[in-house]
Order: C-alpha cells, then sequence, then structure tokens
C-alpha cells in the first residue's frame, strides 16, 4: 500500500539516546514557512522545557492523487480534485510511539489555492471529519481515554508561501504540553490492526489560468517527531480544460413508428482527454429531461422505443474521458411523434449462451432478448487460472471481445481452457525473389495470438499470392494461430516487353517488320497494336510489311499485369548530293559599304542522285568588316533531307577613297609652356564608305614661340590605303598664370592689446616661376603695416606674366592680444571657527600662464561671497585679477583658493543666575549663560523632559514663569534647559531651583477705589494673588449680603451687584486658599466722588 522509504536509523545503544527537540525547530524557522515554522514551536513548546531521552519513530509514506484518465492521468479542470496523505509508524523501523506528525505540501504553480479544502483525517484506526469548505482548521481533540493523550490539530493553507501544512501533536491531557513520557504518543508503532497508520487528505481544484495539457504535481513530505523530513512519492495529472466538440448527430431513423436510432460524431479538443462517449437525455410530451442512457459509444448506433401517443424529444450530451460536457443546443434535440396505437412492433431475437469450461460471458447491453438488427457486445471473462480460447455457434473468434449483430437467434458458446494458452508453429517459405515482413516476429505462437505477413518483392519482382493453409492475393494477411500453419508467397519477374524492326528502303516501299519481345508474367500473353495512335487488326507477336510511323505494342499476362513499348519504323535515303564551286570569285563594296553574293555567282553545277531540292549559302551580305577573304559555306539538300557542305573563298574589296574635311583649332601652352596638336583637333568630320584607318598632321608640336595662328596640312587614310589631304589653322596661346612659391602658412601673433603687430616684407621669401616669363610681383599690404589686435588679417601676394594672366596667393595673419589664459593653484587656508574674513590670511597677487606662455604676477581683489565664519567646513574664495593696459581678461579668469573653517569645540556648561526668588510671573527669575570658550551667542530653550518645565518660558536669556499657567504650592521646582551655539551643538542640564512659598497675610491688598469712570482706580481686586493655588474672593456688604465672588484672582469688582451700582461705603472682604490653605480679610472703602 505504502512506498517504504527508510528515514534515520534507531539506535541501536542506550548510550546513543540524546535529548532533542530544539534542532527540529530551527530548521524549520531556517528552511521552512513562518506559519509552519510557529507550528512546530508551539507544538514543542513543552519539549523545550522537558527534554527527554529520544527513541525513534519512523514512516514509510504515499501520497495518493485522482487516478485520471489515460497515461496522462487527465483531469477536468473543474473538478475537485482529491489527494490522501498516509503515514505509517513502520515497526520494521520504529521503536516508540509517534508524538508528533507534521505534513507539508509545496503547492504546484498550476493549482488554484483559493479552491483548497480540508477533508477527514485519521489515525490509530480513528476517522475525523473536517467541517465542510475550510481552508484551515485548528482543534483539540479529546482522545486522552481511548489512547492515553489528547491530541492539538493545526491544518491549513500557508498563502504566504504557498504551502498546505498538517501538525498533529501529542498533549497530556492535563498539563496541555507535549507528552513526558517518551512512549506516550498518539501513533503507536503499526501492527496488523493498522493501529498505527494515518492519513491527512485535502481536495483542489486546477488554476483558473490553466489550459488543456498543463500537468499539475503533487509531493509532500513528513517530519515525524525529530526525524529528518520524508519526501513521498510525486503524483502528477494533465489538465483537460475543455469540453468535447459534437460534430453532427446524423443517421437519424425513425422504425415502425416507436423506434428511434442515431448516431453522434464529435471530436475533443487538441490534446484533451479524447471523447468517453455521450449520455441521452429524453423528455416525454414537454417535460423535463430525464437521464435515459450513459456512456453511449461515439459512432455507434444509439436506439430508443417509445410509448404509443408520445411526443418525444433526445439530447445527446457529449462528454470526454474526465466527464467534460458539452452544453445542448437547440439544433442538437431530435424529436419525434409515436402514434396512438403502434401497429408495426420491430421484430425481437434471444441470445442463448454456454460456456466450456470456466469462466463467463458479459454482455454490455445486458439481457437476453434484443431487437432486430441490434448490434451489442459481448465479451469472454475467464475465471483464474484459466484462459479464453475460442468463439463457438454463431460466431468464430479468437478475440474476447467483438461485436454481434442480432439479425437472428443466436446460440454462442465461450470456450475456456485451463492454465495457458496452447502454442501452434508457423513456418513459412518463398517462390522466386523476395523476403517475408512478420509482426510479431518469431515462428512460436499462442492460439488466438493474431500475426500479421507482409510480402515484400524484391527489385523488378512482382507478389503474386499466399498459397498453403491460407490462400490470398493480398501482400498483407493477419493470420489467427489456432493451429500449425504453412503458408507459401509466390513472386514472378515483373512483366517487360521489347521491339525489335527494319527501316523502309525507300519512301514509297512498304516493307518494315516488327516484333515484340517479352520477359516475366506468367504466360499466357495477349498482344494488342497502335500505329500513329490507331488500332492495327492483329493480335500476334510480330507484323511485316509495314508503312513509316510510330508503332506501340501493350501485352498483358495471365494476370492481368500488362507492359507497353514503342518503337518508330522510318525511310532510309543515305546518298547526299555532289558540289562543284566556282573559282576566284570577288565583291566590290559599293560607296554605301555594302556588297552582295549570290548563288549563281558561286554553284558551277551541283547534282544529286534523286534530284537537288535546294541550295544554300551561309552568308550573302558583306560590309567594310568583311574586307579581305571570307570563307563561305554552300550546302546542297535532297529530299529525303541528305546534304552535302563545301566551304569556299571569296575576296571583299573596297576602291574608294575618303572625304577629307578640316577645321581651325586653338591650342593652349601647358606648364612647360609647350602643347602637342592631336590630328582630331582639325579634324572637321571627315567620312568613308568603310572607315578612317587613321588621320595626322604635319605639324605636332608648339611653344612659346609659336604664340598667334598657324598653317598645317591634315591627311586622312581608310583601311584599303587610299588617302585625301587638306589645309588647316592652329592658334597657340597662354592661358597659365605663374605660380608663387614659399607663400607662407597662416599664423597667429601675439600683440599688445593697444600698440598692434608691424607686418613684415614676405616678398623677398617667396618666389615665382611661370611657363613662359613673369613681369611683376606686389604684396598687400605692404610691409611696415600695423596690424591691429584681436583680428584676423589677409595678406595677398600677386603676380602677372606677359600674357596678363595673374595669380594671388592669400595667407591668414591673426593677432590676438596678450590675455590671462590660467592662473597658478594657491595652497589651502586652514584657520579656527569664526575667523572674520578679514582676518584671513589671503595673498596679495597671484602668478598667471599669459596666452603665449609667458608667466607674469598680477595683484588680487579676494571677494568675501558667500564665506561664513560661523559654519565649519570648506569655502571656495574667488578673487578679481588687477590687469595692465597691454593684458586683456575677456574669459574674466579669476584666482582661487580654499579656506577649511575648523570645527568648534563644544561649550562645557550652562549656568543659572537666579535673581528673584519671588513667584511674580512679571519678574524674571534669573538669566541662563553658557561656558564656552569659542562662542558667547546661544539660544535657550525648556525642553520637554523636566517635571517642572510646563510652568516656564525662556525669552532670551531670561527664566520666566509662565503667567497663563498655575503655580503650585510646592517649594523646589527642577525644569531641564538646552543651550545651542550657532553651529548648532546643543548642551543640555537639569536645574533644581528653591523658590519662595508666599504667605497670604504678606501680599498687598488695596482697601479703596472709587469706580467713577475716570479711568483711575475704578475696579478693585489683588493681583499679588497668582502665587496661589484654587483662590477664592469674596466680598460682603454690611448686611452680610455677598456683592462679588471669583476664583480668578485676576478678576476685578467694579463696585456693582447684579448690575446695579451699589452705595459708597466700606464693605468686608474674604480670601481663602488651598495651596497654601490661609484665609484672610478686611475692609474695602467703596468711594463716590
Amino acid at each position: 500500500m505504502y512506498d517504504a522509504l527508510v528515514p534515520n536509523a534507531p539506535p541501536t545503544k542506550e548510550g546513543d539516546k540524546a535529548a532533542l527537540c530544539i534542532g527540529s525547530i530551527g530548521a524549520n524557522l531556517a528552511g521552512g514557512s513562518p506559519i509552519g515554522a510557529g507550528i512546530d514551536a508551539g507544538l514543542c513548546l513543552g519539549e523545550k522545557l522537558l527534554c527527554k531521552p529520544v527513541v525513534s519513530s519512523c514512516d514509510p509514506n504515499e501520497i495518493l492523487g485522482p487516478v485520471g484518465s489515460g497515461d496522462e492521468r487527465f483531469v477536468a479542470k473543474e473538478e475537485e480534485l482529491p489527494f490522501t496523505i498516509f503515514f505509517e509508524n513502520d515497526p520494521v523501523f520504529a521503536t516508540a510511539p509517534a508524538q508528533r506528525v507534521v505534513v507539508r505540501q509545496k503547492l504546484d504553480p498550476n493549482f488554484d489555492p483559493a479552491s483548497f479544502r480540508l477533508n477527514a483525517f485519521g489515525f490509530h484506526n480513528m476517522t475525523f471529519e473536517v467541517p465542510a469548505g475550510l481552508t484551515n482548521y485548528t482543534a483539540k481533540l479529546n482522545t486522552a481515554a481511548e489512547i492515553g493523550v489528547d491530541i492539538n490539530v493545526t491544518f491549513g493553507l500557508d498563502p504566504v508561501n504557498n504551502e498546505l501544512f498538517w501538525a498533529l501533536q501529542s498533549v497530556d491531557s492535563k498539563t496541555g504540553l507535549p507528552p513526558f513520557d517518551a512512549l506516550a504518543g498518539f501513533l503507536p508503532v503499526n501492527d496488523s490492526t493498522a493501529i498505527g497508520e494515518g492519513f491527512v487528505s485535502y481536495s483542489i481544484k486546477a488554476g483558473r489560468e490553466t489550459v488543456t495539457g498543463d500537468s499539475i504535481k503533487a509531493i509532500a513530505n513528513i517530519f515525524f517527531d525529530n526525524n529528518a523530513p520524508i519526501f513521498t512519492n510525486e503524483v502528477f495529472n494533465t489538465v483537460d480544460a475543455v469540453a468535447p466538440t459534437l460534430l453532427e448527430v446524423k443517421d437519424v431513423l425513425v422504425e415502425f413508428d416507436s423506434l428511434m436510432s442515431f448516431t453522434v460524431e464529435a471530436v475533443d479538443d487538441l490534446g484533451g482527454s479524447g471523447v468517453k462517449g455521450f449520455d441521452v437525455f429524453v423528455s416525454e410530451d414537454g417535460g423535463p429531461y430525464i437521464l435515459q442512457s450513459l456512456d453511449n459509444a461515439v459512432g455507434e448506433k444509439f436506439v430508443f422505443r417509445g410509448s404509443p401517443g408520445k411526443n418525444y424529444c433526445l439530447a445527446a450530451v457529449v462528454k470526454d474521458n474526465v466527464n467534460n460536457s458539452i452544453r445542448v443546443s437547440e439544433e442538437d434535440v431530435i424529436c419525434f411523434t409515436t402514434p396512438e396505437e403502434v401497429s408495426n412492433i420491430s421484430k425481437i431475437f434471444t441470445l442463448q449462451q454456454a460456456v466450456s469450461g470456466q469462466g463467463q460471458i458479459h454482455v454490455l447491453q445486458g439481457g437476453t432478448v434484443f431487437n432486430e438488427s441490434e448490434e451489442i457486445q459481448i465479451e469472454a471473462i475467464p475465471a483464474e487460472g484459466w484462459t479464453f480460447l475460442r468463439w463457438e455457434g454463431d460466431i468464430s473468434s479468437t478475440e474476447a471481445g467483438l461485436n454481434l449483430l442480432m439479425n437472428s437467434n443466436k446460440s454462442i458458446k465461450a470456450v475456456f481452457i485451463e492454465g495457458d494458452l496452447p502454442v501452434f508453429a508457423l513456418n513459412i517459405t518463398t517462390d522466386g525473389n523476395g523476403t517475408i515482413s512478420m509482426e510479431p516476429e518469431g515462428n512460436q505462437f499462442e492460439s488466438g495470438e493474431k500475426v500479421t505477413l507482409t510480402a515484400i518483392a524484391a527489385e523488378g519482382w512482382d507478389f503474386v499470392a499466399w498459397e498453403g493453409d491460407s490462400e490470398s492475393t493480398e501482400a498483407s494477411i493477419i493470420l489467427t494461430i489456432d493451429e500449425a500453419k504453412n503458408l507459401k508467397a509466390t513472386f514472378v519477374e515483373m512483366l517487360q516487353v521489347g521491339l525489335e524492326g527494319t527501316s523502309l528502303s525507300c519512301q514509297d516501299a512498304a516493307d518494315g517488320t516488327l516484333q515484340a519481345k517479352v520477359t516475366g508474367g506468367i504466360a499466357p500473353y495477349e498482344y494488342s497494336w497502335l500505329k500513329d495512335g490507331a488500332p492495327i487488326a492483329s493480335d500476334s507477336e510480330t507484323l511485316a510489311a509495314l508503312e513509316a510511323g510510330n508503332y506501340q505494342v501493350t501485352v498483358k499476362d495471365k494476370r492481368g499485369k500488362t507492359a507497353v513499348q514503342t518503337l518508330s519504323i522510318l525511310v532510309e535515303d543515305k546518298e547526299a548530293p555532289l558540289v562543284k564551286v566556282k573559282a576566284n570569285i570577288v565583291v566590290n563594296l559599293g560607296a554605301d559599304g555594302n556588297g552582295n553574293l549570290s548563288e549563281e555567282m558561286v554553284d558551277d553545277g551541283s547534282t544529286d542522285n534523286c534530284g537537288i531540292e535546294s541550295i544554300v549559302l551561309n552568308k550573302t551580305k558583306f560590309t567594310c568588316s568583311d574586307l579581305g577573304e571570307q570563307q563561305i559555306m554552300l550546302t546542297a539538300k535532297d529530299a529525303t533531307g541528305n546534304e552535302t557542305a563545301q566551304q569556299f573563298t571569296i575576296t571583299v574589296k573596297d576602291n574608294v577613297p575618303p572625304e577629307a574635311i578640316a577645321k581651325s583649332a586653338t591650342l593652349f601652352l601647358d606648364a612647360n609652356g609647350l602643347v602637342t596638336l592631336n590630328a582630331t583637333l582639325v579634324d572637321g568630320g571627315s567620312t568613308d564608305n568603310c572607315s578612317i584607318a587613321s588621320i595626322s598632321v604635319n605639324k605636332t608640336s608648339f611653344d612659346c614661340t609659336d604664340l598667334g595662328e598657324n598653317e598645317v596640312f591634315l591627311t586622312v587614310r581608310d583601311g584599303a590605303g587610299n588617302e585625301t589631304v587638306v589645309p588647316a589653322t592652329v592658334k597657340v596661346m597662354d592661358e597659365i598664370p605663374p605660380v608663387i612659391l614659399n607663400v607662407p602658412e597662416s599664423q597667429m601673433v601675439y600683440a599688445g592689446a593697444s600698440s598692434g603687430y608691424v607686418l613684415p616684407d614676405f616678398i623677398s621669401a617667396s618666389i615665382t616661376e611661370d611657363n613662359c616669363e613673369t613681369v611683376s610681383f606686389t604684396q598687400s599690404p605692404v610691409a611696415g603695416s600695423t596690424l591691429v589686435s584681436d583680428q584676423s588679417h589677409t595678406i595677398t601676394l600677386t603676380a602677372e606674366d606677359l600674357s596678363g594672366n595673374i595669380t594671388t596667393a592669400d595667407f591668414t595673419i591673426t593677432v590676438e592680444a596678450l590675455r590671462i589664459a590660467t592662473v597658478a593653484s594657491l595652497d589651502l587656508i586652514e584657520v579656527t571657527w569664526n575667523t572674520a574674513f578679514d582676518a584671513l590670511p589671503l595673498p596679495n597677487d597671484v602668478q598667471v600662464t599669459l596666452n603665449n606662455g609667458e608667466m607674469i604676477r598680477l595683484n588680487v581683489d579676494w571677494q568675501e561671497s558667500s564665506y561664513e565664519p560661523i559654519v565649519a567646513g570648506v569655502y571656495s574664495l574667488t578673487g578679481t585679477l588687477t590687469l595692465t593696459d597691454d593684458i586683456t581678461n575677456p574669459e574674466q579668469v579669476e584666482a582661487s583658493l580654499m579656506v577649511l573653517i575648523g570645527d568648534k569645540p563644544q561649550p562645557q556648561d550652562i549656568l543659572l543666575n537666579i535673581t528673584n526668588r519671588d513667584r511674580d510671573p512679571n519678574i524674571p527669575i534669573g538669566d541662563l549663560s553658557t561656558i564656552d570658550s569659542a562662542d558667547d551667542i546661544h539660544q535657550y530653550e525648556i525642553t520637554n523632559n523636566g517635571p517642572d518645565n510646563g510652568l516656564f518660558l525662556i525669552s532670551g536669556n531670561e527664566l520666566r514663569w509662565d503667567s497663563s499657567k498655575k503655580i503650585p504650592g510646592q517649594k523646589d521646582f527642577t525644569i531641564e534647559v538646552s543651550s545651542t551655539d550657532r553651529a548648532g551643538n546643543i548642551l543640555i542640564k537639569t536645574f533644581t531651583m528653591s523658590l519662595l512659598l508666599p504667605k497670604l497675610d504678606d501680599i498687598e491688598v488695596f482697601n479703596t477705589f472709587s469706580p467713577n469712570g475716570d479711568g483711575a482706580n475704578d475696579t478693585w481686586g489683588i493681583p499679588d494673588l497668582f502665587e496661589f493655588d484654587e483662590v477664592t474672593i469674596n466680598v460682603v456688604d454690611r448686611a452680610g449680603r455677598i456683592v462679588f465672588m471669583t476664583t480668578d484672582p485676576k478678576a476685578r469688582w467694579d463696585g456693582t451687584f447684579e448690575g446695579n451700582n451699589l452705595p459708597a461705603g466700606t464693605y468686608i472682604y474674604v480670601i481663602a486658599t488651598k495651596d497654601p490653605k490661609e484665609m484672610r480679610s478686611g475692609t474695602i472703602n467703596l468711594i463716590i466722588r
């Protein structure tokens, strides 16, 4: 039932036992999922506190998934796939019960985690159901009464790591902790009662995005107590995501009014599990569709018998091997109505069955009575130790399963024999050239085994027939071995025919012959003939007295095999004509350069025994390109096509002189003062009937002495030696200007910005040359001219020769004013924090490099820019250079250096100088100061940490009471103060102050006021009460009536009561405080003026 996997070997000695539990938790935390690790940590809590000696449990394990369809184990995409993971405390290896079992399974990406549902689990021959629809489940199983321990179970899906997990932990029913006794566990060592076996199960669907052909795999690992995880076998399935397609409901037939039959054609999607069949649902008289028949074979007839007087509609639902089924459309529903009384009831036949030996006959359709022409499926099923041999009776076959047509009453017997099938010999021989292919190979076969024999003829041979215990003309036959058999395969040579014949002696003679030569095939042979496609009335193998034409013979042997051959009978005339040619034949070209040759000019009486049909020259037209001797071919042909060709020589001549035409030409002397005349320059278009061979002049070379017009003579000669001479005029000219050599390169010079550059003489350093003679050489601007700085100036040299040809040469002098190129780098200056800019040791001048490479020193004016003396860091200072008259600074180059301000030293301490210990918020309590060697400016703040910080404020460096807060009646106050210098350094210090605690009798109370609206003493109050907590002030008139009452020490009385002015007089005030608890009274004089 299980695949046995051997985990770590159990201990062999007591000394091998050790306390283990923490290690397994660490392994899970390091390599497992967070949820799984948490489960393990909880389950092993007791073990961490109470580690105990280890004895080993062990579990062969296995995962079982859906069987699926076929070798690919196809499953439907929407199917809930059941999986069960088994574990066993194997008695072969285990020495103690298992206390803890953890099962983990990493989900294949092609599963849908959302469809995961937990199913039953079990162990110790007990099964527990998980409530339906749960993906996570935690429970305590009260099993102590049955197996001695309770069990905590935690099952579920870890969505973070896409992992399934099951954890089962034995716990003591009293402590809730893992049992201290190592032999107390929920899964004992297994025995024959399966007490040590367990399982967990679940269901899940294929992923929503899967398609047909996707593979889904499952493999789990089991952690058995502290053993290493053991991997299960891997199971796989293949997804079939699409239902098959119903192609057609066909062969619909209603017989005998109440029988309907039809067949169904369907295909499954590419790569799917294949079509399984179809179910038939029937609706009677418009009622609901009810399943009538399951798993009918596609392509086989389905028959339905209805009751009289009913209206039936039948729907075929095609499904594949994983039960994906189509949705039936209305067009695929077929309906029919049976008459009220059926007069024609189809015939029925009976099937009588018998068995020889031990076995049974299974009829798929069931029963023994069937409709006429109904095809049923039968199968012979042998008993154990027996073998099916053959069918007897109305069928004869060795196939165990076959289809039987019920067209009459049938009696069949299945013959079974005990043991294996008998073995028979098969002997195969050949006659002729060929081989035999056998599938399967061998010469001994079991009874009923089918053997395919294929006769393969050798090249040039044909297979004829099988002879012996099986006769057939088919090359491939299938034998059912039911006895020893002997067969022979006969081969013969392929049928072939050849033709031999003689030609006609002359065109009109009919003396040709033909004879057919046959090889191969099987005699006798039949012959049929055609001449030029038309039949000839002859069946002989020879023909005589034939006319010229194309002949074909067709030969057919005894088997009807044919062979065809063709041959042409021709007329033969082998004597060629005799050719004669004239001698010394000349062709003269005319003025147009053309000449002709005719047969009459050539033929000198050629002859033929049968007469010449034609005489042809290979060339009759000649042009100037043919001058001289030419080889010509004359061909004479007779009526039969025999011909004679003879080559001979003719001469082509030209006697016409050319026409010479002259024209004037102008020549130009070259750089050496020379020029050559080409005759073509004075040829004005001379012509010849053929072509001009050459033209020439009497003078071809000219120099400076020939300047002007000169007379020459032009001679024109053709290829035949004919020539003509005419005069022509040639004018010689010089257009080449002088050449200036050693022209200076364009250059850059430096000069003062205001003084400019003096131009030197460049003519003396340059040279002029001319093909004849140079007459002048000048420079512009002339030597001694002053060129302005920061400009480019063009200098031009000009040379002129005797013919007035002028040459100029230009070059550029760029005058650049002296300017600053770079400033030398300066060393870093380091200063202390808060060093003023004016106190920096900055240099007064710097070294600069000019654009001509010269180095000088210039004064510099340093800029303060962003320099902050109280901010530590590196500052880049720039300085403006002081220029002279001849030095410019167009790029605004500046001097620069780096100044490093060091970090400010930390302040040492905060001091508080208390100047007032009273509780008056209008008077500062004291002032703060900081001991700081580098800075005397600080910012002070009350922090959030002191217990009494909320009662005080700091203004500048003065510490004050917060007038918006009540001052408690305590003497000592603790505050925390921070001091921040300008560099951001913060110093914090706690101060404890002892302040004076006021007494109510010590405060000043004014005893007179005059509420007359003059702005002086219009109200009465006691300002100094701010130092007391929870003050109550009452003013009472002489009648004991309270005319003013307040708890606000800042409130003042305006001499009224309930909105009315009170009379002048003496009133009594009473003051009571809680902190400190005191009371004071006195009189007030209200004066009216």
